[in-house]
């Protein structure tokens, strides 16, 4: 997630705003409490030599930047442990239930995720109803149940369109389209609904997107998954920061450089004047990003191949209000 504070405006004003990319005030996964993160800070200060210290924070501290990049980026078992967690303090309760309280921080936000965030969190290898299901099994059977009704095998309405109407490479599963688009719902997409629903019933500026400019670099299963947008939102053409085999532009029209263009000036005149619309040079041949509005809720796709556009923001409305309506009772966030 990126948030961004923004200092004056057409006015000179001083004013925040948030821009929330791929997460939200809704966590990703179960929310714990203080103690979830434990494990994790253990393994850690005794693999840099910090556990018999007195002030085991302090010794990390003073520990080489180096050698806890190592340590953090290294075969650690509990680093998942690490993540938002109610400490009674700064988090008072689960995300979900803070926002349904109307207990957040008041500020005009950008939020939004990729088409096919779930290729990234998806299990890999499923290739019936049964499996699926297994992999569900945390979950309560009546409540899989639901889920697998509203998240059925339909090439129609699963995500990941680079394939068209095919299935899958052998290696993702048979069935690994279905598994995505659930998985990127409950990830991600789902939870940036309900907070740009939340937002706007609050009288709150609030602009939501959907990433959906596919890159030939990737295999297709993954070209429009998660990170996919960051390359463009910050114009980086050169991949500056990718790995050295991966170049996000490599291959790709121009088309796609002047989405980039288009995407890194909408978020720096969200940033300058709260309306990613009106800067400067931006073609009058695009359709307007319209501001979130809870009786005709929409979001804004950016598009490289055909133009970007504004769409209903009520696709897989059963599935997504399934798991917004049961985010503490069956997810704990």
């Amino acid at each position: 997630m990126v948030q961004l504070t923004a200092y004056g405006g057409r006015d000179d004003h001083i004013y925040r705003a948030a821009i929330m990319q791929s997460g939200g005030p809704i966590l990703y996964g179960a929310q714990g409490g203080a103690n979830k993160t434990q494990a994790a800070f253990d393994q850690i200060v005794s693999q840099v030599g910090c556990a018999s210290s007195t002030d085991r924070l302090e010794c990390l501290r003073a520990v080489p930047f180096s050698s806890l990049n190592a340590t953090m980026n290294g075969n650690l078992s509990s680093t998942a442990g690490f993540g938002v967690v109610t400490d009674g303090d700064f988090v008072q309760d689960y995300g979900s239930a803070q926002l349904g309280r109307g207990q957040f921080t008041k500020v005009p936000i950008i939020i939004g995720a990729n088409s096919d965030e779930g290729a990234s969190f998806g299990t890999y290898g499923i290739n019936t109803t049964d499996q699926f299901e297994a992999s569900l099994s945390a979950l309560p059977e009546s409540y899989r149940k639901d889920l697998l009704k509203a998240y059925p095998d339909d090439l129609r309405v699963n995500v990941i369109q680079s394939l068209g109407a095919q299935r899958p490479a052998p290696q993702f599963g048979y069935q690994f389209r279905r598994v995505a688009t659930y998985s990127g719902d409950y990830v991600f997409i789902a939870p940036a609904r309900k907070t740009a629903h939340t937002w706007a019933s609050h009288g709150l500026l609030t602009y939501k997107f959907r990433f959906n400019a596919d890159q030939k670099v990737f295999a297709p299963e993954l070209r429009v998954s998660h990170f996919k947008e960051i390359p463009f939102v910050f114009r980086n053409i050169e991949g500056v920061g990718s790995r050295p085999d991966i170049k996000p532009f490599t291959g790709l029209g121009q088309n796609y450089i002047d989405l980039a263009y288009f995407m890194s000036s909408t978020w720096a005149s969200f940033i300058y004047d709260l309306d990613p619309n009106t800067w400067e040079g931006r073609s009058k041949k695009i359709p307007r990003w319209p501001k979130y509005n809870v009786r005709d809720p929409q979001d804004f796709v950016f598009e490289a191949n055909v133009t970007s556009h504004a769409e209903r923001d009520t696709y897989r409305k059963e599935g997504m209000d399934l798991i917004n309506k049961n985010a503490v009772e069956v997810y704990s966030r």
